[in-house]
């Protein structure tokens, strides 16, 4: 009777988690892609939650973006509508060129925050693939 192989690596940083990733089988590899892909599109659902729907334009400009890599996918969220970077950072007090005040617009933080915590579950969910495949994982927060 054959013993499995046990393979070990020991994980200090995203680096070493993607040498782990890009040396998956192909069906662990598309399973690391769908995560990667859930954890992209729960991004962007939770953005388009989080904005006011007053014209819709803020909603209709967050955009997912997919390209592959050498370790699998690579997921991204754009919020693209002209005005969005206002409305996530805020503005200084500001006023027209003749003078008249406009007043300041009070940040309002949506994708960066959705972002972090999606980009938390999703490199839990690939360190736990990543162990189901039979690396050991140390060194991981």
């Amino acid at each position: 009777m054959s013993r499995p192989i046990l393979l070990e690596v020991e994980l200090t940083g995203m680096k070493e988690l993607r040498e782990a990733l890009r040396r998956l089988p192909d069906d662990l590899a598309q399973e690391g892609a769908d995560i990667v892909r859930d954890a992209t599109e729960a991004t962007k659902t939770a953005t388009v939650q989080g904005y006011p729907s007053v014209s819709g334009e803020l909603r209709d400009g967050v955009k997912t973006e997919y390209q592959r890599t050498a370790y699998g996918l690579k997921g991204r969220v754009r919020s693209t509508a002209p005005h969005a970077h206002l409305y996530e950072f805020g503005t200084a007090d500001r006023k027209t060129s003749a003078g008249w005040p406009r007043g300041q617009v009070m940040e309002h933080p949506v994708l960066v925050p959705a972002s972090e915590r999606e980009r938390t579950t999703m490199n839990e969910r690939l360190i736990d693939l990543v162990r189901r495949a039979g690396f050991e994982v140390s060194g991981v927060a």
